[in-house]
């Protein structure tokens, strides 16, 4: 039951738009190391609430930008979910330069800007959800999962 839960919070939380998309602001440090593609990561965490079953879950991210793979800036994001005591979802980008600079640009208006944060999540919504080419989504819990 406790791992139904879980999944059902991470569905309701992710549906698909990934970690990535959940976060609205990213410290002035990552969003220049991602437009430069300078190794570098930090660590977020967030909890999500069931009302029905008074359940909470306790998410950590780690946003890492890995650097130049492939002539394109390699990122990885992966949630780690306390309860399950695993990462549950992990997001790999790889961005052209275009695409890292205007990131980064709005990464950096977002944090004093609702508008440029609502566009930055709409930017990653679009990568995660419909550019394979761009970012891959992995999950590492399913419902087929034994408690």
């Amino acid at each position: 039951m406790k791992k139904l839960l879980i999944i059902s919070l991470l569905i309701i939380g992710f549906s698909g738009i990934g970690i990535s998309a959940m976060k609205k602001t990213y410290s002035a440090q990552y969003a220049h190391r991602l437009e430069v593609c300078g190794a570098f990561s930090e660590n977020y965490s967030t909890t999500m609430s069931s009302n029905q079953e008074h359940y909470t879950v306790h998410l950590t991210t780690t946003e890492t930008v890995l650097g130049i793979r492939g002539g394109k800036c390699a990122t990885k994001s992966e949630v780690y979910c306390q309860e399950a005591g695993q990462v549950v979802l992990k997001v790999e980008c790889a961005f052209t330069q275009e695409q890292r600079v205007e990131l980064a640009k709005l990464m950096t208006s977002a944090t004093t800007d609702s508008g440029a944060a609502n566009r930055l999540q709409n930017k990653m919504n679009n990568y995660i959800q419909n550019r394979p080419d761009v970012c891959k989504v992995t999950k590492y819990i399913s419902d087929d999962d034994e408690d």
